[in-house]
């Protein structure tokens, strides 16, 4: 016999067609040793294992230092191996420009000495809620403190048009758009008061 729903849980069937977006990217990140990031935890282990660094990384639209920021990408990156230099990664892209402004993409990965690599896309807030994707790197510099690496990033998100929901036999539309300065807060809220 199924447990009943507690009174602080309510599932709604929604009839509706969720629609995928592709996102793509093409950018450049600054890592510049000693600027934007910082030691948190130092380690005397073998590779340095357990070194634990906060970064505030700059992407940028192209491969200079004068071009636009875009984006930081803020967060960890800690050593992970003990037999070899391999780094964990974790990440929020946090878009700075206007049209994507309070839209995230979460990432994480391997950091490695390898020129090439890539790292997942496990979500996203604003614009970019439900992403799933990849970011594509290659080092292209790293010279005079500085680390560039172009990005490739690609990752599909769902959308959602109309909401339309069933509730005790009747079908009813909500009359809004989910547009970007709405949140999933406000998606959910909405649902229930309907």
């Amino acid at each position: 016999m199924a447990a009943k729903d507690p009174s602080y849980f309510k599932s709604i069937p929604l009839e509706q067609e969720i629609q995928q977006k592709e996102l793509r990217f093409h950018l450049y990140m600054f890592q510049h040793y000693g600027l934007n990031q910082t030691d948190v935890a130092h380690a005397s282990r073998p590779n340095s294992f357990g070194h634990t660094i906060a970064h505030d990384w700059t992407i940028r639209e192209e491969p200079s230092l004068k071009a636009r920021v875009v984006a930081h990408a803020q967060g960890l990156h800690l050593s992970a191996g003990m037999d070899e230099e391999n780094w964990f990664i974790c990440f929020n892209i946090v878009f700075a420009d206007e049209r994507f402004e309070a839209s995230t993409l979460k990432v994480l990965g391997a950091l490695t000495s390898e020129k090439d690599g890539e790292w997942a896309i496990i979500g996203g807030t604003g614009e970019f809620a439900f992403s799933q994707g990849v970011v594509k790197y290659s080092k292209i510099s790293d010279a005079n403190g500085y680390c560039i690496r172009e990005l490739h990033l690609r990752a599909l998100c769902l959308t959602f048009p109309k909401p339309v929901y069933r509730e005790e036999g009747k079908c009813r539309q909500l009359e809004f758009w989910l547009e970007k300065e709405q949140t999933l807060e406000t998606y959910s809220a909405l649902l229930q008061k309907s």
